[in-house]
């Protein structure tokens, strides 16, 4: 499912990236022609052209928005899956391998004779 989201994303993405470079390639190409009346039809109509694009576009993101959306309760949902398929298999992993502390006591207790002993050597 996420890499199917990809992939759709990927190719609007590389549509709507070319288109909006190509508007600002000839944009900023109209803006160095000489003849001020030419460069400003020009401009008008890149400028008309890329609105409209862009109104055509809108409806893409506001679709991309949702998709990713999606994604992300699709993704917390299937977390919140997991924890509580896995949860109860971690707990009886714990109760058949229960922490005991005798062997921690034993060890400071060989640790405490030891700082004893030092402390008789000054």
């Amino acid at each position: 499912m996420q890499t199917d989201a990809h992939k759709i994303q990927d190719i609007y993405n590389n549509v709507i990236s070319n288109s909006e470079d190509y508007y600002s390639i000839a944009y900023n190409e109209a803006k160095g022609i000489n003849d001020s009346v030419l460069r400003k039809e020009i401009i008008n109509i890149l400028k008309i052209s890329s609105d409209n694009y862009s109104l055509k576009v809108q409806k893409i993101k506001d679709l991309k928005h949702k998709i990713n959306q999606n994604r992300q309760y699709i993704y917390s949902y299937y977390n919140a899956f997991k924890i509580r398929k896995t949860l109860p298999e971690i707990e009886k992993y714990q109760n058949a391998n229960p922490l005991k502390t005798d062997s921690l006591n034993g060890f400071i207790n060989k640790q405490n004779k030891l700082i004893e002993e030092i402390k008789i050597l000054k």
